[in-house]
């Protein structure tokens, strides 16, 4: 549902940069790391763009972004290196009962 209301808010302004960012945490949460990363970037793109434009405040957002950005690579690599193990334990386990 939040994609959804994100997706709307992007639609109706595509500079809206808060829209990508929360898409970006929703993604997360749903452990889809590569579409988190789009979203927080494009959100990055969104915000150096409105900041130009002379929007005031958003040298704090782009912060929380990089940290949002950061948060979501750190996670990408524990998912990833937690699956390998259990997977390569699978296929060892595998191997074991073919011998």
């Amino acid at each position: 549902e939040s994609l959804e209301f994100c997706n709307k808010a992007i639609k109706l302004d595509e500079y809206a940069w808060k829209a990508y960012f929360r898409k970006g945490e929703a993604f997360l949460l749903m452990n889809d790391f590569e579409n988190s990363r789009s979203c927080f970037l494009e959100a990055k793109t969104k915000a150096n763009i409105a900041m130009e434009i002379d929007i005031l405040g958003l040298n704090s957002t782009l912060n929380m972004i990089d940290k949002e950005l950061r948060k979501c690579m750190i996670l990408e690599k524990k998912y990833d290196k937690l699956h390998q193990a259990k997977y390569t334990n699978m296929f060892d386990k595998a191997r074991e009962l073919e011998d």
